[in-house]
């Protein structure tokens, strides 16, 4: 993945690799929005950054991709992927700095989030969200369809779905 400009905003802000210096402020991010994503653990996150190294022969499965506006390392929203040998990409977390929700921060990285998983050559992108949350209504702009309904750890989750071939 490659940084590129996130225009969705005035401001003028670039999409790019997280490197293991962001994953305290995506921590601090995900505890924002704790009651969608639950408890995000570091070493999660570290596996992500590391895994997208192309160094690495694991590489290319699991992306974290972060937003920062102008000022280096001011880091307003993160995305999180993994690719599945079976075709589909599952997006584990998108999630926006709560003073910048609403600014289309959010849009850009799914949009970025699609064309990663189209790049990849997957034939899907797939999400699960709390059936209480609010942004289930935000996925079906993307042209993601309710996929049914699975038991989570601790609440049921809606499944989403996007076919991309």
């Amino acid at each position: 993945m490659t940084a590129r400009p996130c225009h969705q905003d005035p401001r003028v802000m670039t999409q790019r690799p997280a490197r293991h210096a962001n994953i305290l402020v995506i921590q601090r991010i995900c505890r924002q929005h704790r009651g969608a994503f639950g408890f995000v653990q570091r070493p999660v996150l570290a596996d992500a950054v590391d895994r997208q190294n192309p160094d690495n022969p694991e590489a290319d499965h699991r992306h974290l991709l972060i937003v920062e506006t102008d000022r280096a390392d001011d880091v307003i929203g993160f995305l999180r992927l993994y690719h599945h040998p079976d075709g589909a990409t599952t997006l584990h977390e998108i999630g926006v700095e709560r003073a910048h929700v609403g600014q289309g921060i959010g849009s850009a990285l799914m949009q970025r989030a699609i064309a990663e998983t189209r790049s990849h050559g997957q034939q899907a992108l797939q999400l699960f969200v709390p059936i209480e949350r609010e942004t289930n209504a935000w996925y079906p702009r993307f042209g993601f369809v309710h996929n049914g309904t699975r038991a989570g750890r601790v609440r049921d989750l809606n499944r989403y779905r996007l076919e991309l071939a």
